[in-house]
């Protein structure tokens, strides 16, 4: 796997995420191990190519805002996945 090109998808579903709203948004964060991984804000994280240090575990933090609420709501869905023995 190490390096080749790899990649993360963060899909929000279900009927109460808020996306029935067609003005509904979504924003994204991914963190690696707990932390913010900085400039990663869309729902792909693309490894090019995977390295090594790529190694650790990753979250998406999905935030969804609607206007279908007078006041906006936001839910956080997290979700974690592992990339571990990343051998050439």
């Amino acid at each position: 796997m190490v390096g080749s090109m790899y990649s993360l998808t963060c899909t929000v579903t279900g009927a109460d995420s808020g996306l029935t709203d067609a003005g509904a948004m979504v924003t994204y964060q991914w963190l690696k191990n707990g932390a913010v991984v900085s400039g990663q804000t869309m729902a792909t994280l693309s490894f090019s190519p995977l390295t090594f240090s790529d190694a650790g575990s990753y979250t998406c933090r999905a935030t969804v805002t609607s206007s279908l609420l007078s006041v906006p709501i936001s839910q956080n869905n997290t979700n974690a996945t592992s990339i571990n023995n990343i051998n050439p």
